[in-house]
C-alpha cells in the first residue's frame, strides 16, 4: 500500500562551523519551497510536498545565495526517536559559483509521511565553512520539509453513540472516500501475521462517501460526521485516494449503557500517540509522548492497537539533486 509528514526569505543563521582567517563565509538567504503553491502554516523554514507522481508538490526546492564559489552539501535528516540521533534520508553535493541557486529534494512516492530536517554545508576553497541547521529539537532556525499523505485526527478521543464528532483532514489529494470501520470483528489478516503497524483494519460501518477535495489541496478541513449507535470498541475512518494512499483516524465508541459486560477494556490512547510522527511546532521532531495532545492527528503512517468487543473506556527516501 503506498502512503498516504511549510516561504518569505530570511537570512541564513548559522548552527555550527568554522571560519578560516581572513576568508568570507559564503552562503546565504537560505528558504525552502515546494515549487507550487505553499500549504496552510507553510513560510520560508518550512515546505510541505506530497510526493505522490501528479506534478503538484512532488518536490521540496532549497534556495540560497554564495558570495563566492563553493562546494554546497544538501543533507535530509529525520528526526530520532529520543534514542539515536537523527539519520541521513538523501545528500547531494554540488559545486556552484557565485550567485543564486537551489538543490531539489524529491522524496520517494512511498517516503513515510512526517517531517524531514535540512542541513546545507557550503565550503570555500580556502576552507571556510557554514552550517545551517543544527538538528536538534527547538531550533529556530530550523529548515524544515514536511511529506504530506493524508493525515487525519478526530478533535476528541472517545464519542457517545449518536454524538456529534469533527475530523479535521489534511491533504492535497484532489478527492477522497471516506469510511467507517470497527476494529475487532475482522478475521483477516491476523494480529500475529500480516498485520502492518501503519494500517488499520476491521468491518465496514455504514455506507462510504466520496468527497470533492479539489478546492481543499492548500489547507486542512474539518469534516462533521455523526458517530453511528453500534456496539462499544475501537473505530475508525479511513480515508482513501485514488492513487492508493490511505489514512486512518481512530476512537473509541463508548457504551450506550454502563456496566451491561463484564469485562471492561482500557485502551492506551496516550502511548498511542508515542508513535505518532506529527509534528506541531515545525522544527522537525514529534513532540515527546509526554506533551503530545491525545487529539493530535495521525500522519498517513501510524499506529494503534485492535481489539474485540467489550466495555470501552479511552485513557487519560528519495533522491536529492
Amino acid at each position: 500500500m503506498r502512503r498516504g509528514l511549510v516561504i518569505l526569505a530570511l537570512p541564513a543563521l548559522l548552527g555550527g562551523g568554522s571560519r578560516a582567517h581572513g576568508t568570507t563565509l559564503p552562503l546565504r538567504g537560505f528558504w525552502v519551497g515546494s515549487g507550487g503553491p505553499a500549504y496552510a502554516g507553510d513560510g520560508p523554514r518550512f515546505a510541505t510536498v506530497s510526493p505522490n507522481g501528479d506534478g503538484f508538490r512532488d518536490a521540496a526546492v532549497v534556495h540560497f545565495r554564495l558570495a563566492g564559489p563553493a562546494r554546497v552539501t544538501l543533507g535530509v535528516f529525520a528526526s530520532g526517536e529520543g534514542v539515536t540521533g537523527p539519520p541521513l534520508v538523501a545528500k547531494a553535493t554540488r559545486m556552484f559559483g557565485a550567485g543564486a541557486h537551489d538543490l531539489r529534494w524529491k522524496p520517494h512516492e512511498n517516503a513515510r509521511p512526517r517531517t524531514y530536517m535540512l542541513r546545507l554545508t557550503a565550503r570555500d576553497r580556502f576552507g571556510a565553512r557554514e552550517v545551517v541547521g543544527t538538528l536538534g529539537p527547538g531550533d529556530p532556525a530550523a529548515h524544515v520539509v514536511r511529506v504530506l499523505g493524508i493525515d487525519a485526527g478526530f478533535t476528541r478521543s472517545s464519542y457517545a453513540p449518536g454524538a456529534s464528532a469533527r475530523l479535521i483532514v489534511s491533504t492535497d489529494e484532489p478527492s477522497l472516500t471516506l469510511q467507517l470501520f470497527r476494529a475487532g470483528p475482522e478475521t483477516t489478516p491476523s494480529i500475529r501475521s500480516g498485520y502492518r503497524d501503519d494500517e488499520l483494519w476491521g468491518v465496514p460501518v455504514g455506507p462510504s462517501k466520496a468527497l470533492d477535495w479539489s478546492r481543499s489541496r492548500n489547507h486542512p478541513v474539518t469534516l462533521r460526521l455523526r458517530i453511528p449507535y453500534a456496539e462499544s470498541g475501537l473505530y475508525f475512518a479511513r480515508l482513501t485516494a485514488d492513487d492508493g494512499y490511505v489514512g486512518f483516524a481512530p476512537f473509541v465508541l463508548l457504551p450506550s449503557t454502563w456496566g451491561t459486560h463484564r469485562v471492561a477494556v482500557v485502551f492506551p490512547t496516550n502511548t498511542w500517540q508515542a508513535y505518532n510522527h506529527r509534528d506541531l511546532d515545525g522544527d522537525g521532531w514529534s513532540p515527546s509522548r509526554r506533551r503530545s495532545p491525545r487529539t493530535r492527528p495521525w500522519p498517513a503512517a501510524a499506529r494503534s492497537p485492535s481489539s474485540s468487543s467489550a466495555d470501552c473506556r479511552s485513557c487519560a527516501s528519495g533522491a536529492a539533486a
